[in-house]
C-alpha cells in the first residue's frame, strides 16, 4: 500500500458488488476500475485473464 497515494487513486479493501461499482464508475465518467478476484493470488509479471 502506498502511504500518500497519488490523486484519483481509490483503494477499497473489497467490493461485494462489482456491478454496482461499474455502474457508479460509468456514471461519474471515471477511466477505469483496477481490481481482482477476492480469492484471486498475485504473481508478480505474471497476467491472466479471469472471465466468468
Amino acid at each position: 500500500m502506498l502511504a500518500d497515494p497519488p490523486a484519483g487513486l481509490l483503494y477499497a479493501q473489497d467490493v461485494d458488488d462489482g456491478k454496482w461499482l461499474y455502474a457508479n464508475a460509468l456514471a461519474l465518467n471515471l477511466e477505469g476500475i483496477v481490481g481482482k478476484r477476492a480469492g484471486g493470488t498475485y504473481r508478480a509479471g505474471v497476467c491472466s485473464r479471469a472471465t466468468g
